[in-house]
């Protein structure tokens, strides 16, 4: 049943319109764009956006990169059992490497362990950072029309411990969280972020045990964008000339880690992106430059399903990609089949 098989991304693409969408391009023409401009949960995903947003103000001289930060700041932002021991994953790498100095790590470690590792922690502590208004001012500049503002991750889990009462049941406090406009929603959780910043709100004796309800309700709300937001991104750090020399080499430093395997070097000058998935979400916008001078940009979201078919999209997903980069025409299946 859990076997990968590049099929199945196929197949659930195509069996799932409403809840899919895709984009394959290589050396600038799309070969397939499916439901592109559909918005969609983004999952970490959107962490490429706060990655933009370090590469400008490292640039520009506004942050240093090299800053020491003692772990208490983004450790302030980790709430158990909520990432999928990302943070701690993080950690462990930063100790095995030796990056830690008296309790503290580089600014620049912190942006890695937010891409690499996916830290939630180290997300939210670089939001506050860089200044939510500013990362959200960056959307509007790139021109990611269909993309909604970002907010804190951690603080989002949050929401429903600040709405619910006693007297409520799991189907009010649903009903609740869904009546929230957009707006609404985002204030609620920028003032838990306040809370946790100035040290009102701590987190380390914090448990997140929401139902799998209340979770699900948290994950559509997530920022929301198009995979055509995604593309138009990804080209202008594949394909053109939108950032200099400088705010490119601290962005494809964040996001090429992958290059660091001797098996990505041998098909790839360049790889890189980001990935994220919630228990009914996974998406992932990635771009490539091979040996032969093709590039390639591919975007995928994929929302409200099963855990069962979020496994089987998971375990199959890589050897899906591998089809595509392997075998030229691959794509013309694909095509074929979401067309049908």
């Amino acid at each position: 049943m859990f076997a990968p098989n590049p099929g199945y991304v196929i197949n659930h693409l195509a069996k799932h319109p409403e809840s899919s969408s895709f984009i394959l391009a290589k050396n600038g023409e799309t070969l397939i764009s499916y439901q592109a401009d559909k918005r969609r949960p983004l999952a970490s995903t959107m962490k490429i956006i706060i990655a933009v947003e370090y590469a400008e103000q490292a640039a520009a001289g506004k942050i240093d990169p090299q800053q020491k930060v003692s772990l208490d700041e983004p450790n302030r932002f980790y709430l158990k059992n909520t990432d999928g021991g990302a943070h701690s994953a993080w950690l462990e790498k930063m100790k095995e490497d030796n990056r830690i100095d008296g309790g503290q790590v580089t600014l620049h470690d912190i942006a890695k362990g937010m891409i690499r590792f996916s830290s939630n922690a180290n997300t939210d502590y670089l939001l506050n950072v860089l200044g939510v208004d500013l990362v959200n001012e960056r959307i509007k500049k790139l021109g990611l029309e269909g993309h909604e503002p970002l907010y804190p991750i951690v603080s989002s889990l949050l929401v429903p411990n600040q709405l619910k009462n006693e007297d409520m049941d799991e189907n009010e406090l649903e009903s609740l969280l869904r009546d929230l406009s957009n707006k609404e929603y985002r204030e609620i959780t920028l003032k838990i972020n306040q809370e946790i910043q100035s040290g009102g709100l701590q987190l380390s004796g914090l448990n997140s045990d929401e139902s799998p309800t209340i979770e699900r309700v948290w994950s559509d709300r997530l920022p929301r964008a198009t995979a055509n937001d995604y593309y138009k991104l990804l080209v202008m750090i594949n394909e053109d000339d939108t950032f200099s020399d400088d705010k490119e080499k601290y962005l494809r430093d964040l996001l090429e880690w992958p290059m660091e395997k001797s098996s990505t070097k041998e098909r790839f000058v360049h790889f890189g992106g980001k990935g994220g998935s919630t228990t009914s979400v996974l998406t992932q916008a990635l771009y490539a430059e091979d040996h032969e001078g093709n590039t390639y940009e591919l975007i995928m979201l994929a929302e409200d399903m099963s855990l069962l078919q979020l496994y089987d999209l998971q375990g199959s997903y890589d050897y899906f990609l591998d089809k595509i980069f392997d075998e030229p025409d691959y794509w013309k299946k694909v095509q074929e089949k979401i067309s049908s």
